[in-house]
């Protein structure tokens, strides 16, 4: 009698080992970095050590029209239920298929503000709002229709300058912490030093050029009625970037820009206001010691990625991180400006050097595995999230910070779908 050795395993379990695992048909993204504790983490394994060389292009869009001047676009967007949110340079609002990029919805709300590093999302039951802000306003959407919600503040917007007493700039510029019904934000707030008054930064800055009574002269235009000409938007525009002859006022820290864009406008409530007298000192801004180049002074590497082991404080690895334009393939490091997000499966995901290049490292030892060309360098935090079971790591690529170009473009990478996929 011969007895058979084979094994009878229950169709149910044949069943689940041959289909995807169930978190990875969707998962979402969405939290800014990841989730609440902003780790920059994905507990996704889909796209591996050995895979990852063959990502390519899924999907690319255009967010829109580009601020004038240096343009920039930091937005790491959010995900929820196939669903992609995120913000355009000019902090235009939308919607897309994140699986294929096609766009659902806009909405301008007509802000004027820094570029915005992300969104915030709120659910309650079958209640919903995707909030953002813009300098000192708080927007608060309906994601399905990509409406205002009327009846949050004033049509869909808080003042978040109402709830201080003091007078001066206020900006956020990077998404609050949304915890049960309420939104903590992240503010940006600048001392005004001593004896600190608009009308002088105009005299020492602007006076040569547009007369120390605004009427103009041989150098340049008069700005009386100025704010009859052009928006807020694009006076603040001009004041920072600059246009035609006139360079911006990159080398001014930010409370000098703000009370260059106050006296153009409106030079008699300024000159009402007496000097500060308060705080004696101020934020002057960042210095930084380059050559003829433009490149930086000290030695290289001029940028590194590294693992730190958090026990001990020591380096695991470090390995040169990103190239500026002149020294492509050199090995010599970058600034860098954006964040990664690490994978379950061992990756590192990263863009934000000047090089215009996204790239992913292997966790255990910092080898490179993989990189793509940018439309602009990615100066933000890529997005990783799955639909129907496949895997997706997005990236803005705004450039601008660093010099050109500078981008509204949103560029998906996935692998290359199954034949039997194609199509559907």
């Amino acid at each position: 009698m011969t007895h058979s050795n084979r094994t009878a395993i229950p169709l149910a379990v044949l069943l689940a080992l041959s289909a995807p695992p169930a978190a990875a048909q969707n998962t979402d993204w969405d939290t800014y970095l990841g989730d609440a504790g902003r780790r920059h983490y994905s507990p996704l394994d889909l796209i591996t050590r050995e895979n990852v060389a063959g990502l390519e292009v899924a999907w690319t869009y255009d967010s829109g029209e580009l601020r004038p001047g240096n343009s920039t676009l930091y937005t790491s967007p959010l995900v929820v239920d196939g669903v992609l949110y995120g913000l355009s340079p000019r902090l235009v609002a939308f919607a897309l298929d994140a699986a294929t990029g096609e766009e659902l919805w806009r909405y301008d709300p007509g802000l004027e503000g820094a570029p915005q590093r992300g969104l915030m999302w709120w659910e309650r039951g079958a209640a919903a709002r995707l909030f953002f802000t813009g300098n000192d306003s708080l927007v608060a959407l309906d994601p399905a229709a990509g409406r205002p919600v009327v009846d949050f503040g004033d049509d869909g917007v808080v003042d978040l300058s109402a709830t201080f007493e003091e007078d001066g700039p206020l900006r956020v510029t990077v998404p609050g912490v949304v915890f049960e019904d309420l939104i903590g934000a992240i503010l940006q707030l600048h001392e005004v030093p001593a004896g600190f008054s608009a009308r002088a930064v105009y005299a020492e800055h602007c006076g040569t050029c547009h007369g120390i009574d605004r009427a103009g002269n041989a150098v340049g235009p008069g700005l009386i009625g100025v704010d009859e000409r052009l928006t807020a938007r694009e006076i603040d525009d001009v004041v920072r970037n600059g246009r035609g002859r006139m360079t911006g006022f990159a080398h001014l820290d930010e409370i000098e820009i703000r009370a260059a864009i106050r006296y153009v406008s409106d030079p008699e409530e300024e000159e009402d206001r007496p000097p500060s007298t308060a705080v004696d000192y101020a934020f002057g801004g960042y210095r930084w010691l380059r050559d003829q180049d433009g490149l930086p002074g000290n030695r290289t590497p001029w940028g590194t990625l590294m693992s730190v082991d958090l026990a001990t404080g020591g380096f695991d690895w470090q390995v040169p991180f990103g190239d500026y334009p002149l020294t492509v393939g050199q090995g010599l490091g970058s600034e860098s400006y954006g964040g990664p997000v690490v994978t379950a499966s061992g990756l590192i995901f990263i863009a934000a050097t000047p090089d215009r290049k996204i790239r992913a490292y292997d966790t255990r030892d910092g080898a490179e595995l993989w990189q793509a060309d940018l439309p602009a360098a990615g100066f933000s935090t890529p997005a990783v999230y799955a639909v129907d079971g496949r895997q997706y790591v997005v990236i803005a690529a705004g450039g601008g910070r660093m010099g050109p170009p500078s981008g509204s473009e949103y560029v998906a990478f996935a692998l290359p779908e199954p034949e039997d996929r194609r199509g559907r």
